[in-house]
């Protein structure tokens, strides 16, 4: 077992807590909120109510973790004691790169939802697509030149 650290302690209050859960689930509604309505169709509210009891279940897992388990940490913590220290420390880890991809996915989708809100046209459109509807990538487009046949197959080079 991990040894504690006696330089730790716990310095976030409940209002630093609300407002990091808050950030982390209305982040996830921007871009969450159209996939979902995409794809369930007629079924958006059944799914959308099931996600909720999920994440109450969730918070009432937490609350009773951080109840019984009273170390900082977090998940990480709580598998640390169930399981091993391997298992926390990937589980920190999977944690950590979570909010790196909501944080990502945040910044591609909010220049949309920023276009509608304002009316700027610009913000709206993807910077990957060209006016007249391809793609198009940042890198330069590598293309597959053929070999010339010359007359001569001994100078014929041989195909890349």
């Amino acid at each position: 077992m991990a040894r504690k650290l006696s330089g730790f302690q716990r310095v976030l209050d409940a209002p630093a807590l609300f407002s990091v859960a808050y950030g982390e689930i209305a982040a996830s509604i921007y871009f969450a909120l159209g996939i979902v309505a995409a794809y369930a169709l007629g079924f958006t509210p059944l799914v959308l109510l099931l996600g909720g009891v999920f994440f109450l279940i969730v918070s009432l897992s937490y609350a009773e973790g951080t109840a019984a388990i009273p170390e900082t940490g977090g998940a990480a913590t709580f598998v640390r004691r169930a399981f091993n220290d391997v298992f926390g420390f990937l589980t920190g880890w999977a944690l950590f790169l979570d909010y790196l991809i909501v944080i990502a996915l945040s910044t591609l989708f909010l220049p949309h939802y920023l276009g509608t809100a304002l009316g700027v046209e610009g913000l709206r459109e993807s910077p990957w697509v060209s006016k007249s509807g391809e793609k198009s990538s940042a890198s330069p487009r590598i293309t597959r030149r053929s070999c010339v046949a010359r007359s001569s197959p001994a100078t014929t080079m041989p195909p890349p």
